[in-house]
């Protein structure tokens, strides 16, 4: 992106903090995800086995031993994981829309307190701000003598440095549009968060409740062998199965996060590509 920097900054809202920014964010969204994969994939490949196992010896009550394959519970994990993320992907559909506009509004409410940090007041341009105090352009020249020697001197010729206001109503009123909207995007972003946490914790809260419903009515059966280390078992192994696989819904606000970013990306691309003569078009993030 810096490579393609100079012709296209001003080509498009945001290029300084989509170059850094979203970039880093885009890093840490594929770690998220790339380690609840492996994460997930390790505990189907260790657990999904002995659940099969179990499976076989459990079987769905009102229904004869090997009327089902042992696999049964796997399944019936991978499909309660994928109603899961179905549901939450719904809950949660404005999340990447609004989270774009967080950023794009955070992005100008920084930069307006930035130019009001950097611009001195009254705009006097013979003022100068060097690591937060502020000189006069005719300082002494660089000599052997010692930085305190050189400020001494200069005080004594010019006084000592001014240190002007700035009113504090004007960086208020600056920042005051960009603000509200800011609080105003925040508040919507909250308001479609509460809906997939609430989901997300009723649906987990239910699904620690299925294996004892599944299993528990065979423990009164008369010709049933299950005990109730198995019922136990049964439900440990299902959690574990199920919550590997249910990992993405559980991170799907982050994972919004990084659709948001990587649509940011996209955008600086092709901005760039549309923008830029006569050098190659970058790659595009797949």
């Amino acid at each position: 992106y810096t490579d393609h920097w100079e012709h296209h900054a001003a080509w498009i809202e945001g290029a300084s903090q989509r170059t850094q920014e979203d970039t880093k964010n885009l890093a840490k969204g594929v770690f998220l995800v790339c380690s609840e994969i492996l994460a997930a994939a390790f505990a189907l490949a260790f657990v999904a086995p002995t659940l099969s196992t179990l499976g076989s010896r459990v079987q769905p009550p009102g229904l004869p031993p090997g009327t089902v394959p042992g696999s049964w519970l796997v399944l019936l994990a991978v499909l309660l994981a994928s109603l899961g993320l179905l549901v939450a992907s719904f809950v949660a559909k404005n999340l990447v829309a609004i989270d774009m506009d967080n950023q794009r509004l955070e992005a100008r409410y920084r930069k307006t307190l930035v130019n009001a940090e950097q611009e001195p007041a009254g705009g006097d341009a013979e003022l100068l701000a060097v690591e937060g105090d502020l000189h006069r352009k005719e300082a002494v020249p660089a000599t052997s003598m010692n930085p305190k020697e050189a400020k001494a001197i200069n005080d004594a010729h010019h006084g000592p440095p001014a240190t002007p206001e700035r009113s504090p109503s004007a960086v208020a009123a600056a920042v005051a549009p960009y603000f509200d909207q800011l609080q105003e995007n925040y508040t919507r972003m909250y308001a479609n968060l509460v809906p997939i946490d609430a989901w997300n914790a009723t649906f987990m809260r239910l699904v620690v409740l299925l294996p004892y419903l599944l299993s528990a009515p065979r423990l009164f059966e008369a010709e049933s062998k299950v005990t109730l280390g198995d019922v136990q078992m049964m439900r440990f192994l299902f959690g574990d199965v199920f919550f590997a696989l249910n990992a993405i819904a559980q991170h799907w606000p982050q994972i919004n996060e990084l659709r948001a970013t990587i649509r940011r990306l996209r955008e600086l691309e092709v901005a760039m590509s549309e923008n830029e003569a006569n050098v190659s078009t970058p790659t595009v993030l797949v």
